[in-house]
């Protein structure tokens, strides 16, 4: 990768930086940067435009240097993450990526809203590294994936692939070739196993309310929490934390200093620290968003 003494000096002044200033660095070079972007220690972006939304993460010792870069609102990057080349990346809202992910962009990427991709898994526009003037293969070609999508850990994308809206890609999986949507595809090369849709079961309200008991649970093993996290309407008020199954006008009526989550709605209210790192864990650990209202 040819970096230019433009790249060099971002970089290096970026890596020394804590977000805050960072982020005032970037957008005083021009970089457009929404409300509430955090970007870790270590971690620096160098494009000729850059396009980052409202509460857009990107974790701790992760380098991004393209042409174009646009991720909107809500999407995280996670820690160790390397995305690199001469062309551009689009990032829907709402996307995750995990530890360890390498992105080639020696062409295009575009990635829909809410999809995934796994830790250690890589997207590769460029295929074969040999001598082309000796005759060996070469290829150069944009990867499309769809919305919804998740790619799951240790995967490879390779140069060319479409993933249709809804697909699931199974871990350590090398796709070669088009995915149509809601297919759950495995195997190196990876093949059709299923619809995505058959790997799902029915989530009726005693169902659910189970599993959001299990999240919470889980949490609460982890980070011994502060606030009381409570699931309504089963049980009494709380003066802090709530965990909502109603409806949006039900949730007008209840007590508006403790913070919610509507599960139903995707929607939120955060007060506090404890809300704010509840709402990051489901996220990371279960794939459950929420828009900050």
């Amino acid at each position: 990768m040819i970096f230019s003494y433009r790249d060099y000096v971002i970089i290096i002044l970026s890596l020394l930086l804590p977000s805050k200033l960072k982020i005032l660095f970037y957008r005083l070079i021009g970089y457009k940067i929404g409300k509430k972007v955090k970007i870790g220690l270590f971690s620096a972006i160098s494009a000729k435009e850059v396009y980052l939304g409202n509460h857009v993460e990107i974790d701790k010792f992760t380098i991004i240097k393209c042409n174009k870069l646009a991720i909107k609102d809500y999407t995280r990057i996670s820690i160790f993450n390397l995305i690199y080349g001469y062309f551009n990346l689009d990032v829907g809202v709402y996307c995750y990526f995990g530890e360890k992910v390498t992105i080639n962009l020696d062409d295009n990427i575009s990635i829909g809203d809410h999809t995934a991709v796994g830790a250690r898994s890589s997207l590769y526009t460029h295929g074969v590294w040999l001598p082309y003037s000796e005759g060996h293969p070469r290829k150069f070609a944009p990867i499309k994936i769809g919305k919804e999508v998740r790619i799951i850990g240790g995967s490879t994308i390779q140069p060319g692939v479409e993933i249709g809206d809804f697909s699931v890609i199974a871990p350590h999986s090398v796709v070669v070739k088009n995915i149509p949507p809601n297919e759950f595809v495995s195997g190196v090369p990876a093949v059709r196993v299923k619809s995505a849709s058959e790997m799902k079961s029915k989530v009726n309200e005693q169902e659910l309310k189970k599993r959001l008991k299990e999240m919470i649970i889980s949490y609460q093993k982890l980070f011994s929490p502060r606030e009381d996290i409570v699931i309504f309407p089963d049980k009494g008020k709380t003066k802090k934390f709530s965990v909502l199954l109603w409806t949006k006008q039900e949730i007008k009526t209840t007590n508006q200093n403790i913070s919610w989550f509507d599960f139903k709605g995707r929607t939120c209210k955060l007060k506090t620290k404890e809300a704010e790192r509840f709402k990051t864990y489901l996220w990371e650990k279960y794939g459950e968003w929420f828009i900050n209202k």
